[in-house]
């Protein structure tokens, strides 16, 4: 699982899994779940088809997130974990087949997904902790990779 330090890191996560891939050469499958803070609707979601097979995205709402950032002190440390533990449990959940597919939400593109999503900016992280503020205003089309 991997918490997403801004909403652009969304279309990264296919490079991200074949890089996984490429450096875990005996695993027969790569599972991931990227983190999503600050979204309008909490739960999972995932690209359609063989492009985004073992990948998994799952949105904490903006009450999450501020609520966890809000706590202070072990608090906050508490319901952040209580929250991701969650996210966790829902794809592990998902993979093992143990709920269905149904209750994911499923984009024809990593394009599609990212543009679903409220954006947002966690911040330096080699400087200070994480701390996710939403983008305002136009978006701006990302790079081609």
């Amino acid at each position: 699982a991997r918490v997403v330090n801004s909403s652009r890191e969304i279309l990264a996560a296919i490079r991200l899994r074949n890089a996984l891939k490429a450096a875990l050469p005996e695993a027969s499958e790569i599972f991931l779940l990227l983190i999503l803070d600050l979204q309008e609707t909490s739960g999972l979601s995932a690209v359609a088809g063989e492009f985004g097979r073992g990948v998994l995205f799952y949105s904490m709402t903006e009450a999450e997130t501020l609520a966890a950032m809000q706590a202070g002190g072990d608090a906050s440390f508490r319901c952040t974990s209580e929250n991701y533990s969650r996210a966790i449990a829902a794809a592990i959940r998902c993979w093992s087949g143990d709920s269905p597919m149904s209750e994911v939400r499923v984009y024809a593109s990593l394009r599609e997904l990212a543009a679903s999503c409220v954006h947002f900016d966690g911040g330096n992280a080699a400087k200070e902790l994480f701390t996710p503020k939403k983008f305002y205003g136009q978006a701006l089309p990302a790079p081609r990779s």
